[in-house]
């Protein structure tokens, strides 16, 4: 029992080990990766690479930076609305289901 759970998942952590180390595993192989618990530290450490992109504006030219920030808001709630809508999606779980 133990090999049928650990084999598959230390197979792939040694074919993708790579991937996990540069943060970039959702990516390359994402059905295969080596610690399906690691997507936090992914998500974590690509927020962490782009928040130069709304800190530097904010610091350099104080109100280009709020309107770049408030554009990086609205585009954060329009992105999903909109997926939602094209893609007709339905909510998971209805209060009128309850």
């Amino acid at each position: 029992m133990w090999n049928s759970v650990v084999g598959t998942v230390s197979e792939d952590c040694r074919r993708n080990w790579w991937s996990a180390l540069l943060y970039v595993d959702i990516y390359t192989d994402p059905d295969h990766r080596c610690m399906m618990q690691g997507w936090y530290l992914v998500a974590d450490m690509q927020l962490h690479w782009l928040s130069p992109l709304l800190l530097y504006p904010l610091l350099r030219w104080r109100r280009a930076g709020l309107a770049w920030l408030c554009f990086l808001m609205a585009a954060s709630a329009a992105a999903p609305a909109a997926m939602t809508y094209v893609g007709r999606l339905r909510a998971p779980l209805s209060l009128t289901d309850l």
